[in-house]
């Protein structure tokens, strides 16, 4: 009926207006509170990228990981070979009388032409899980997930 665009725009339009509706001393402290979020978010990326630099050497230095250099050639060849990655996601929802619900699901992204051709995915396992929290609480495990 409507294309995935089309209603896309037509939610982000909504959104908009909604956020054109609030009153200007709202609308700045939620800018002013995305900026701080952000602040801290952009720190903890820095950490992120520090340990992942850490771990890289670790890996490195104890001969689990190989790095090679490798010329244009050699580096198209690689890329034009099939490749697959998994990966997968969850979102939770829910909490009244402590009942959740929990959306998972785990896919594989196949490229059998090579990384920057046409990619394939195929979702091995989707499923809702139901979650009851007796103290009406987000329990640690949610958390966690």
């Amino acid at each position: 009926m409507y294309s995935d665009e089309y209603l896309k725009k037509l939610q982000e339009k909504v959104r908009r207006l909604e956020f054109d509706k609030l009153p200007h001393e709202v609308a700045i402290k939620f800018i002013e509170e995305a900026i701080e979020m952000s602040s801290k978010l952009k720190m903890q990326l820095k950490k992120a990228e520090s340990e992942v630099k850490n771990i890289l050497k670790e890996l490195v230095d104890a001969d689990d990981i190989c790095r090679t250099k490798l010329n244009d050639d050699e580096a198209l060849e690689l890329s034009s070979l099939p490749s697959a990655g998994i990966d997968g996601s969850n979102r939770v929802k829910g909490g009244k009388l402590g009942m959740y619900y929990i959306m998972l699901v785990a896919g594989i992204s196949k490229f059998l032409d090579g990384v920057y051709n046409k990619c394939g995915v195929e979702f091995s396992d989707i499923k809702v899980q139901e979650y009851v929290d007796p103290s009406g609480e987000k329990s640690t495990l949610l958390q966690k997930i």
